[in-house]
C-alpha cells in the first residue's frame, strides 16, 4: 500500500478531475466521500489484509451501499439536495485509485477476491517508497491544479 496521504490525495484528485463538481455542495460531498473511499480498503488490516477489502467486489458492494444510504438520507433527513450518484462515484473512484496505487507494491492486491485469491502486483515496491509516493502526490497535485484552474465552483 502507498502511504495514507498519497491515497487520500490521489483519491480526491481523481474524483475531482473526473467528476468536476461545480457547486459547493457537490465539492464538499465528493471530497468527503472520496476521502472515505480512499482509505476504506485499509480497514481490512485486522482481517486478511489486502484481501477482504482490497478487491473490485468490495469496491462495488460498498459503493452501492454508499449510494443507497445517501439516497435515503438526502430524501428523508437533509434540507439540501446532495448528488447521490456523483457522491457515490467519488467514493468508487477514490476506492479504485487506492487499489490501483497498491498494485506496484510488494504485496500486490487480490483484485478478484472472493472469486480468486491470486495477487496482482508489479515492481515490488515498499509501501513507503519515497519516490513512488512522491510521484503519486505529484500526479494528484497536477490533477487538482487542472481541476481548480478550469472549474468555477458556484456557492448556492
Amino acid at each position: 500500500m502507498a502511504k495514507l496521504i498519497s491515497h487520500k490525495m490521489l483519491g480526491l484528485a481523481i474524483a475531482y478531475y473526473v467528476l468536476r463538481p461545480h457547486t459547493m455542495v457537490q465539492a464538499l460531498s465528493y471530497a468527503g466521500l472520496a476521502l472515505i473511499g480512499s482509505i476504506t480498503p485499509d480497514l481490512d488490516g485486522l482481517h486478511k489484509h489486502r484481501m477482504l477489502l482490497h478487491n473490485l467486489f468490495s469496491c462495488l458492494v460498498t459503493s452501492l451501499i454508499i449510494y443507497f444510504l445517501l439516497l435515503t438520507i438526502t430524501r428523508n433527513l437533509l434540507p439540501i439536495e446532495v448528488d447521490s450518484i456523483g457522491s457515490a462515484l467519488a467514493y468508487l473512484l477514490a476506492y479504485m485509485s487506492h487499489l490501483i496505487a497498491d498494485i506496484p507494491t510488494g504485496n500486490g492486491v487480490s483484485l478478484f477476491y472472493p472469486f480468486s485469491k491470486k495477487k496482482i502486483y508489479i515492481l515490488g515496491l515498499k509501501y513507503d517508497n519515497i519516490v513512488y509516493n512522491s510521484l503519486l502526490i505529484i500526479l494528484a497535485t497536477l490533477l487538482l491544479y487542472d481541476y481548480f484552474t478550469s472549474t468555477t465552483i458556484v456557492v448556492v
